[in-house]
């Protein structure tokens, strides 16, 4: 998704911020937010659509950057477990 020039991220990040920001606006007004937050809302949702689109520039510019394989830097580290190491009792349970 490469541009012939350098004006491709920031229009699309402008972009997203726009939509993102009255997408934010109408989910706050629909979830019945006071006026206040409906600024915050709107905020969050702005600033979480032009995060999207710097991944995005990211993921064009270093296509290797995001990829967490496992085979690449870890081959020779055995794997994270998903459970925690230590499991302590229970203290709201009598014994």
């Amino acid at each position: 998704m490469t541009g012939g020039g350098k004006t491709l991220y920031p229009m699309l990040g402008v972009g997203a911020f726009f939509v993102m920001f009255w997408v934010g606006f109408v989910v706050g007004f629909e979830l019945g937010l006071s006026c206040g937050l409906f600024l915050l809302n709107a905020l969050f949702f702005a600033c979480a659509g032009a995060w999207c689109v710097v991944r995005l520039e990211l993921a064009d510019a270093h296509p290797s950057a995001l990829r967490t394989s496992s085979a690449d830097g870890n081959s020779g580290m055995r794997r994270r477990e998903s459970r925690p190491a230590v499991l302590l009792p229970n203290p709201f349970v009598s014994r």
